[in-house]
Protein backbone atom coordinates (compact mmCIF):
# COMPACT_ATOMS: atom_id res chain seq x y z
CA UNK A 1 0.00 0.00 0.00
CA UNK A 2 1.55 3.30 -1.11
CA UNK A 3 1.40 6.20 1.30
CA UNK A 4 0.56 9.67 0.11
CA UNK A 5 2.68 12.57 1.33
CA UNK A 6 -0.13 13.77 3.60
CA UNK A 7 -0.54 10.39 5.35
CA UNK A 8 3.17 9.67 5.71
CA UNK A 9 4.44 9.32 9.27
CA UNK A 10 7.69 11.09 10.01
CA UNK A 11 10.25 11.33 12.79
CA UNK A 12 10.86 14.76 14.26
CA UNK A 13 13.98 15.21 12.12
CA UNK A 14 12.09 14.26 8.96
CA UNK A 15 9.26 16.56 10.03
CA UNK A 16 11.60 19.54 10.34
CA UNK A 17 12.88 18.89 6.80
CA UNK A 18 9.33 18.46 5.48
CA UNK A 19 8.11 21.72 7.07
CA UNK A 20 11.12 23.63 5.73
CA UNK A 21 10.42 22.29 2.23
CA UNK A 22 6.83 23.54 2.63
CA UNK A 23 8.09 27.04 3.42
CA UNK A 24 8.01 27.08 7.23
CA UNK A 25 11.36 28.03 8.82
CA UNK A 26 11.32 25.26 11.44
CA UNK A 27 14.51 23.70 12.76
CA UNK A 28 14.92 20.40 14.56
CA UNK A 29 16.05 22.39 17.60
CA UNK A 30 12.82 24.41 17.61
CA UNK A 31 10.72 21.25 17.29
CA UNK A 32 12.63 19.53 20.10
CA UNK A 33 12.12 22.54 22.33
CA UNK A 34 8.40 22.91 21.56
CA UNK A 35 7.82 19.18 22.15
CA UNK A 36 9.39 19.15 25.62
CA UNK A 37 6.90 17.95 28.26
CA UNK A 38 7.20 21.26 30.11
CA UNK A 39 6.12 23.21 26.97
CA UNK A 40 4.04 20.69 25.02
CA UNK A 41 3.12 23.15 22.25
CA UNK A 42 4.61 21.17 19.38
CA UNK A 43 2.81 19.43 16.54
CA UNK A 44 0.45 16.62 17.52
CA UNK A 45 1.92 13.13 17.76
CA UNK A 46 0.18 10.69 15.41
CA UNK A 47 1.63 7.48 16.85
CA UNK A 48 4.72 6.01 18.47
CA UNK A 49 7.33 3.57 17.19
CA UNK A 50 8.59 2.27 20.51
CA UNK A 51 9.28 5.48 22.41
CA UNK A 52 9.86 7.54 19.23
CA UNK A 53 6.98 9.90 18.36
CA UNK A 54 5.83 9.95 14.75
CA UNK A 55 4.06 12.88 13.14
CA UNK A 56 1.57 13.05 10.28
CA UNK A 57 2.15 15.65 7.56
CA UNK A 58 -1.32 17.23 7.35
CA UNK A 59 -1.61 17.76 11.10
CA UNK A 60 1.93 19.17 11.22
CA UNK A 61 1.13 21.62 8.42
CA UNK A 62 -1.98 22.77 10.32
CA UNK A 63 0.19 23.24 13.42
CA UNK A 64 2.76 25.29 11.49
CA UNK A 65 0.05 27.42 9.85
CA UNK A 66 -1.51 28.13 13.25
CA UNK A 67 1.83 29.49 14.48
CA UNK A 68 1.82 32.25 11.85
CA UNK A 69 0.72 35.67 13.00
CA UNK A 70 -0.63 38.48 10.83
CA UNK A 71 1.51 41.43 9.85
CA UNK A 72 0.70 44.44 11.97
CA UNK A 73 -0.01 47.57 9.95
CA UNK A 74 2.65 50.23 10.12
CA UNK A 75 1.57 52.90 12.63
CA UNK A 76 3.22 55.63 10.52
CA UNK A 77 1.23 54.78 7.37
Amino acid sequence: MAETESSRRMTRKQLAEFLRSAGYPVTIHALNKSCMPSRNDGPPVDSYWGKRPLYEATAALRWAEARLRPVEPNAAA
